[in-house]
Formats: structure tokens, sequence, C-alpha cells
């Protein structure tokens, strides 16, 4: 990419890779600095509360891939507990709520609790990835390609 200078503000576009870099640099910086208060409920509407708090009656084992809220709330109803997250940061925060919880805070502490980081980049906001296009080194650095439908569609 060459550089384009306006001619009345003389701002130039920066190449692709420092805008990674930088928005790279900014979202790590974000991530680490800031305080997460995990919540002891979840993220959704009054309903789907209501309905979630339901099926967790009905559970004994209970896997998500993204935690906060339902997992602090599902850990006191169920018995065995796994939440896949791809935010270290974040789910660092899960794991010290729990164990505050269980250490006094709150009795009812049952499920057989396994939090697992699965590194997946960088990531954003509810551990999107940052960065979602392809390049050489990132495909040459991928195990699996996982895809959205059939294999012969």
């Amino acid at each position: 990419m060459t550089d384009v200078t306006f001619p009345k503000s003389g701002a130039r576009i920066a190449p692709r890779k420092f805008v990674d870099a930088y928005r790279t640099a900014k979202s790590v910086l974000a991530c680490r600095t800031r305080h997460v208060d995990i919540s002891s409920e979840p993220h959704f509407d009054e309903a789907g509360t209501t309905y979630f708090r339901e099926q967790l009656q009905r559970t004994r084992n209970y896997l998500e891939y993204g935690s906060g809220g339902s997992t602090v709330l599902a850990d006191q109803q169920v018995q065995t507990l796994v939440s896949v997250d791809s935010d270290a940061h974040y789910l660092g925060a899960v794991r010290r709520k729990l164990s505050a919880d269980a250490t006094g805070i709150r009795e009812t502490h049952r499920a057989a609790t396994k939090l697992i980081y699965v590194n997946i980049g960088f990531t954003v906001a509810w551990g999107m990835p940052a960065y979602t296009r392809l390049t050489r080194r990132r495909i040459h650095r991928m195990d699996s390609f996982p895809t959205d439908g059939s294999a012969d569609a």
C-alpha cells in the first residue's frame, strides 16, 4: 500500500499493518487494565433469565462457551460445570468470583467446576476475535479450519 497525502490537512493514511498493531495494543491494554466485575446473574433479559433458571433446575451436567453470570448461577445448581472462554483475563475474574463465593459468601457451592481457556488470538468485547481477516501467517498457525455448513454445499 502506498502512502496517500491529503492536500489540506497533510494527514497520511497509515499502512494496514500499523493500524492492526495499534488496534492490538489498544485492545490488550484495555483488557489488562480494566477491573472486571462478574455479576451473579446472567446477561439475559428477564424472561431469558427465568427460562435459564428453570432449565438449570433440571440440569446435572452443564457445558457453556462464554463465561460470566451464567457460570456463577450454574455453579450454584449443577453437579458438573465446564465453561470455555477465549478471554483469559475475564476467565480469571470468573474464577476469582467463584472462589470468593465458595469461601463463605455463598453456602450452596456444589459444582465440580472446570474453567478452560482457549487461545483464539487477541479478543475484543465478548471474546470475539480482534482479527477476522485471514492472512498466510494465521492460516499457517491454525490446527483446523472450522466450517459453517455442509462440506457438500
